[in-house]
């Protein structure tokens, strides 16, 4: 007798049948027999589910919702995924169907939706520009890619938003409202980990942008070879005259990302390792954020160097798979 069907095999089923594959696609995708997809899309269609019976049961008084209601709100999550329950139960009201909210919520969680941090991206976007960005750089290697960006840093920031508590009581803490002593970064990382990095009180203009460019121009290589495409955003401090003159100078191809894409730099995933690390270290980076002495200064700097070069080249090679710069064979 064949090994049952797991359930997360059975869940890629629902949702395909739902997307409007056929069963033959759907048999090649999840290597099962047409028997079994028919029988799991039976088994949907009638009870609503889609795990085995013998770990879930489907025995008992019928579901409320059904697997066309269930469908429904899969599709109106699909369309808009901030939905409150509350807007979902009362669509439902208007098609005679009059559930609690924990009861749709036990409906969604069967079908696997979960509630996540949602991604947000810019209405401002451009979709031409990004699609002829990314043709753009399919001429180059990752590893002729340099990315750059700035970041900031203070006191206020350096706090995790969540904490532990017992259930019905608030979990709290004491924690510094000012934020004290502003400080931002701004690495230059290839695919190999962190090139260079600059740190200034405050924030970047200009001048500073150029001092950056200077310093990372002496990290970089003529074109064709490896970090010798500088890719940073377009925003104003990085749109002069005297920082294509200065990669151009050096051999180095510069590229401007599309407006609203930062999903495009792989550098904003190092910094969220960075503070994330830095909040890790909890008091003893805000202690070193509000240092007053004489050394203070130099104290912060090393500290955050510290955290930017702890950024590896596995670390790099996966966000830089992650926003889509992959080698290609051949």
């Amino acid at each position: 007798m064949p090994a049952p069907t797991p359930d997360e095999v059975r869940l890629c089923v629902v949702r395909m049948l739902n997307l409007g594959y056929d069963i033959p696609t759907i048999m090649a995708i999840v290597d099962r027999s047409e028997t079994t997809v028919k029988l799991i899309k039976k088994q949907w269609e009638a009870a609503g589910t889609y795990r085995r019976p013998e770990t879930y049961g489907i025995v008992g008084r019928p579901r409320i919702l059904g697997p066309g209601d269930v469908w429904y709100m899969a599709d109106r999550l699909a369309q808009s995924p901030d939905l409150f329950l509350g807007d979902l139960q009362e669509e439902l009201s208007i098609t005679g169907v009059d559930v609690s909210i924990p009861t749709i919520q036990r409906a969604l969680n069967r079908f696997g939706f979960t509630f996540k941090q949602l991604d947000k991206r810019a209405m401002e976007q451009c979709e031409e520009d990004r699609v002829e960005f990314r043709h753009s750089m399919q001429a180059f290697r990752p590893s002729q890619l340099v990315f750059a960006d700035e970041s900031s840093i203070n006191r206020k920031g350096m706090y995790r938003s969540r904490g532990y508590a017992i259930c019905g009581q608030r979990a709290y803490k004491r924690a510094w409202h000012v934020r004290g002593k502003r400080y931002s970064i701004l690495p230059a990382m290839s695919i190999k980990g962190m090139l260079t990095a600059l740190i200034v009180k405050g924030s970047f203009n200009a001048p500073l942008f150029l001092e950056f460019i200077d310093l990372c121009l002496a990290h970089m290589n003529p074109f064709p070879a490896d970090n010798s495409v500088l890719v940073i955003d377009n925003c104003q401090i990085h749109n002069g005259n005297e920082v294509q003159a200065k990669c151009d100078a050096r051999g180095v191809v510069l590229m401007y990302l599309p407006s609203y894409s930062p999903d495009f730099n792989p550098i904003e995933l190092a910094f969220s390792k960075i503070k994330g690390d830095l909040r890790r270290e909890g008091e003893e980076t805000r202690g070193t954020l509000s240092r007053v002495d004489e050394d203070s200064e130099q104290a912060i700097e090393a500290m955050l160097m510290r955290h930017i070069f702890a950024v590896t080249e596995d670390d790099a090679r996966g966000w830089f798979e992650h926003a889509g710069y992959t080698e290609v064979d051949g």
